[in-house]
């Protein structure tokens, strides 16, 4: 039997499929041998339905996308991600199309905020939005400085801070022990939040309730949060929102839908609010498990732990990023490697004081006959910009980065050139 948000998604397909502003999933489902008139019937199998990919998003210009009228539009927003494929323009409307939720108005007010301090990029599109349904005043920080935002906060004094996971983490050195008191929430978003990094936050930050929110640029949308039940048992799980998404976790090489606690697979989505261009089945890249198939709520979402991406490329550190296309440039300055393949490998620890500290292994193919990994590791990190005006070398003297090491990369047979990073998942 199908959920109530699969019938809300296929009201959407219908839509977008009689609107006479975007011929997108027309040719979509047409490319993929898709009969349109089967697939508007509420008897089509679901599972039949094509997925969608960011690059069949990219293969046509936003103004074939739209399904709305160019007056609807509010903004567009431009946006690379850590997916590791290129940029993308996404359409957005205004809040004046925006339609509440009220999961996910439980969900804000049982935080109960009254002053926030956002780094998000789209804070100007939801401070309008929350001072109206919820009474809150915001302030957008400064997130290229960090001092310059931790005068703000002693100035502006917030109850709530919402924001990207690496900002959190670059401010909270800055922060003094009288402003972090007084926060009373620290809602994250953006990225995957590592369960050290959660440990981190809880310490520096002990009155506070940590929510985890999940949201894409290219859904126009908060897909995910928490309920007021996982909320109350600080857990870093996530429900889908009813009204905005309906969200499957599949095995990424098969397309089979997975349902049953435990397991782990790619997000797919399907976005259910009135947007400017909806996403239909979208592999999202993005990796979670399946917590609960039904919470102690009673909401029929499952409960879900957002565990990672399938592909990323860069990760964001105190300072800087690790960049696969810089790391590419960097490796090509040193000698000794035979083959132009590398993977980075990513992991967190805590260090002699509890705090969270990184480690990166470069794995790359090299004659060990002409070179040592301590040689490759050192010259590596001399030549490896992590920000305009730091080299990781330079992070290391500064005691912001663990040194950084290499390693023998294994024979791996037909991935041609692979460059990727890994990130281990805590």
């Amino acid at each position: 039997m199908e959920s109530k948000q699969h019938k809300i998604a296929r009201a959407v397909i219908r839509d977008v499929l009689e609107s006479t502003e975007s011929v997108f999933y027309r040719n979509h489902f047409e490319k993929n041998e898709v009969d349109i008139g089967e697939i508007k019937k509420e008897e089509y199998e679901w599972e039949k339905i094509p997925l969608l990919t960011r690059n069949d998003v990219q293969e046509m210009t936003v103004k074939e996308r739209m399904f709305r009228p160019w007056s609807d539009l509010d903004a567009l927003r431009v946006t690379s991600g850590t997916s590791g494929f290129g940029v993308i323009v996404v359409p957005r409307m205004g809040q004046r199309h925006d339609r509440r939720s009220p999961f996910y108005n439980a969900y804000i007010r049982a935080l109960n905020p009254k002053k926030m301090a956002s780094f998000s990029g789209a804070q100007f599109l939801y401070e309008g939005i929350f001072r109206e349904y919820f009474g809150v005043h915001s302030l957008y920080l400064e997130g290229s400085d960090m001092h310059v935002s931790a005068s703000m906060l002693r100035q502006y004094r917030p109850d709530m801070l919402a924001g990207f996971v690496y900002a959190l983490n670059a401010l909270m050195p800055h922060i003094s022990d009288e402003i972090a008191q007084d926060v009373r929430s620290v809602q994250l978003f953006g990225e995957w939040c590592s369960t050290l990094q959660w440990q981190e936050i809880g310490k520096r930050f002990p009155n506070a309730r940590r929510v985890s929110e999940y949201s894409s640029v290219e859904s126009q949308s908060v897909l995910g949060v928490p309920c007021v039940h996982l909320i109350e048992e600080g857990q870093k799980y996530i429900h889908p929102i009813p009204e905005y998404a309906l969200i499957e976790i599949i095995d990424s090489d098969t397309g089979e839908i997975k349902n049953t606690a435990g397991e782990r697979g790619e997000i797919v989505v399907t976005v259910l609010r009135p947007v400017a261009f909806p996403l239909i089945r979208y592999k999202t890249g993005d990796i979670a498990r399946i917590v609960h198939t039904r919470c102690p709520c009673g909401v029929e979402t499952p409960v879900l732990s957002i565990e990672g991406r399938i592909e990323i490329d860069r990760i964001r550190i105190s300072g800087g990023e690790i960049n696969l296309a810089e790391a590419d440039r960097a490796i090509s300055h040193v000698g000794g490697i035979i083959e132009p393949e590398f993977e980075i490998r990513y992991t967190e620890f805590p260090d002699v004081r509890g705090l969270m500290q990184h480690h990166i292994t470069v794995a790359l193919r090299f004659d060990e006959s002409r070179t040592s990994e301590d040689i490759l590791a050192r010259e590596i990190m001399a030549h490896f910009r992590v920000s305009p005006n730091m080299t990781y070398a330079e992070g290391v003297l500064k005691g912001l980065y663990a040194p950084l090491s290499v390693a023998q990369l294994d024979q791996v047979s037909g991935l041609g050139k692979r460059r990727r990073i890994i990130r281990a998942i805590s």
